[in-house]
C-alpha cells in the first residue's frame, strides 16, 4: 500500500521534470536565433524606399493637377457648346424676320400686280365703250359733228374731259406696272434673304450639332480619364476608390468654390468700374452742358451791351434818348429771361444724365413690373431639374435663352429666342438695383456681340440657368467671369 503510494507521488514530478527538460530544449535550440546579428534594411533600400515615396508623392500630385487640366478642359468646351448654341438661336430668329419679311413683300408683290392687271383692263374697258358710244378718239371728227357755236363748245369740253380720263387711265396703268416690277424684286430680294438666312441656320446647327457632339465625346474621355485616374489615387494611397472619388469631389467642389470666389470678386469690380466709368461720363456730359449755357449767357450779355452802347452813341435828343433806352432796357429784361431759360436747360440736362446713371442708360425699354419679374422668377424656379438641349424653349427641355424667353411669357413680356438680342431689347441696369426676373448676362470683355449665357436672376445673387449640354436647370451663383457691366431688365 505504501509503495502504491509512492508510486502515485512521483509521476506528477516525472512529467514536471520532463515538461523543464522540453523547455530547455526549446531554449536550446532557439538560444543561436536570439544570439544572431539583427536584420536591418541597407543604406540602398533606405533611398530605394524613400524615392518611392517621393515618386508616389510626384504622382500624386501630377494626377491631381491632371484632373484639374480635365475640369478646365470641360468648362471650355461647354462655353464652345454656349456659343454655337446662341449663333443657331441667332439664325433662328434672323430667318424667322426673313420669312416674315418675305411673306410680306410676296403679299404686296401680289397686290401690285392685281392692280395692274385691272388698271390695264380699265384701259381696255375704256377703249371698248369709247368705240361703242361711237365717240372716236380723233378731236377734229369731235368738233367737225357740232352745228352750233354752243354744240363745238360743249363737244370740246366732252372731249377734253373725255382725253383726260384716257390719259389717266393710261397712266394709272403705266404707274401699276413699274409698282408691280418693283414689287416683285422686292419680294425676289427677300426671298433670296430668306435663303440665306435659311443657309445660315442649317449651318449654325450643324456646327452647334457638331460642338455638343464633341464635347459630350469629351466628357466622355475626361470622366474615364478621372476614374482611372482617381483608381490610381486609390491604390497610391491605401484607400478606396469611393473615398478617392468622394475626396476628389471634395477637392473639386473646393476648387469651385474658390474660383467662383475669385470670379465673383472680379465680376464685381469689373461691375463698379463699369458704374463709376458711367456716372463720370455722365458727370462730364453734365459739367459739359453748364458750361455750354453758361457760354451763351456769356455771350448773350455781351450782345446786349453792345446794342446798348449802340443805341446809346446813335441816340439824337433827349426824349428819343429815353425812349431808346427804355426799349433796351427792356429788351435786356427779355434776353435776361432768355438766360434763365438756358440755365433751366442746362439743368434739365443734367437731371437726364442723373437719371441715365442710376440705371445703366442704355438697351431697351423695361416693360416689365417687379411683379411680373417675381412671377417670372418664380416660374423658372419650377424648371429646376429640366435637361439643356440647344435651341429649345420648352416645355420639357430648354437652353438658356429658351428658359429665359419662357420664363417672362408669364410676366407679360415676349423677348426674341436669343441671349443677345435680350441683351438688346431690355433696359439696362446696374446690378446694386437687381430685382428677382432681371436677366444676367455673359460675354468676353464686356462687348454685347460675345454674349452667349444669360440666367434669370431670383434674388440673394443667384439665378436659374440651363447651363450647357449634359446639364440640367439649375440655381447657380450670378458671380462668375466674363458677366457683362449692366445686367437687362424686359
Amino acid at each position: 500500500m505504501r509503495a502504491r503510494l509512492r508510486f502515485r507521488v512521483r509521476r506528477p514530478v516525472a512529467l514536471a521534470v520532463s515538461a523543464v527538460v522540453a523547455a530547455a530544449g526549446v531554449v536550446a535550440i532557439s538560444a543561436p536565433t536570439a544570439t544572431a546579428d539583427p536584420v536591418y534594411p541597407s543604406a540602398d533600400q533606405v533611398a530605394g524606399a524613400k524615392r518611392a515615396v517621393t515618386d508616389a508623392a510626384a504622382t500624386v500630385s501630377g494626377l491631381e493637377a491632371s484632373l484639374a487640366v480635365a475640369s478646365s478642359r470641360l468648362e471650355a468646351l461647354q462655353t464652345q457648346v454656349q456659343i454655337a448654341a446662341e449663333a443657331y438661336d441667332a439664325a433662328q430668329v434672323e430667318l424667322q424676320q426673313r420669312t416674315q419679311a418675305a411673306n410680306a413683300a410676296a403679299a404686296s408683290a401680289r397686290a401690285a400686280v392685281a392692280a395692274a392687271e385691272q388698271a390695264q383692263d380699265d384701259v381696255g374697258q375704256l377703249a371698248v365703250d369709247s368705240y361703242y358710244d361711237g365717240q372716236g378718239l380723233g378731236g377734229l371728227e369731235v368738233l367737225m359733228g357740232a352745228s352750233t357755236p354752243a354744240e363745238l363748245l360743249n363737244s370740246a369740253a366732252s372731249y377734253r374731259i373725255a382725253n383726260t380720263v384716257i390719259e389717266q387711265t393710261f397712266e394709272r396703268a403705266r404707274a401699276s406696272r413699274v409698282v408691280a416690277g418693283v414689287m416683285q424684286r422686292q419680294a425676289a430680294a427677300a426671298l433670296a434673304q430668306q435663303q440665306a438666312a435659311a443657309a445660315r441656320l442649317e449651318q449654325a446647327r450643324q456646327n452647334a450639332e457638331a460642338k455638343a457632339s464633341a464635347a459630350q465625346a469629351e466628357a466622355g474621355t475626361i470622366a474615364a480619364e478621372r476614374s482611372r485616374m482617381i483608381t490610381q489615387l486609390a491604390s497610391l494611397r491605401q484607400t478606396s476608390v469611393r473615398l478617392e472619388t468622394e475626396r476628389q469631389d471634395g477637392i473639386a467642389a473646393e476648387r469651385r468654390r474658390r474660383a467662383e470666389q475669385a470670379r465673383a470678386a472680379a465680376a464685381k469690380r469689373a461691375a463698379e468700374a463699369a458704374a463709376k466709368a458711367a456716372a463720370k461720363a455722365a458727370a462730364e456730359q453734365a459739367a459739359a452742358d453748364r458750361r455750354a449755357a453758361e457760354q451763351r449767357a456769356e455771350a448773350e450779355r455781351r450782345r446786349r451791351e453792345r446794342e446798348k452802347a449802340n443805341q446809346g452813341s446813335s441816340g439824337g435828343g433827349g426824349s428819343s434818348s429815353g425812349g431808346s433806352s427804355g426799349g433796351s432796357g427792356s429788351a435786356s429784361g427779355g434776353s435776361g429771361g432768355s438766360s434763365g431759360g438756358s440755365g433751366g436747360s442746362s439743368g434739365g440736362s443734367g437731371g437726364g444724365s442723373g437719371g441715365g446713371t442710376s440705371t445703366g442708360g442704355s438697351g431697351g425699354t423695361a416693360q416689365g413690373s417687379s411683379s411680373a419679374g417675381q412671377a417670372a422668377a418664380n416660374w423658372a424656379r419650377s424648371q429646376l431639374g429640366k435637361d439643356y438641349e440647344w435651341g429649345a424653349d420648352g416645355p420639357s427641355t430648354y437652353d438658356c435663352s429658351g428658359l429665359t424667353l419662357r420664363a417672362w411669357q408669364r410676366g407679360g413680356v415676349s423677348l426674341p429666342h436669343s441671349s443677345r438680342m435680350q441683351y438688346d431689347v431690355t433696359r439696362h441696369v446696374s446690378y446694386s438695383s437687381l430685382r428677382p426676373g432681371d436677366l444676367i448676362f455673359y460675354g468676353y470683355g464686356s462687348d454685347p456681340s460675345t454674349i452667349h449665357h444669360v440666367g434669370i436672376y431670383i434674388g440673394g445673387g443667384q439665378m436659374v440657368e440651363a447651363p450647357y449640354t449634359g446639364a440640367q436647370v439649375r440655381v447657380a451663383s450670378i458671380w462668375r467671369s466674363g458677366m457683362m457691366p449692366f445686367a437687362g431688365r424686359p
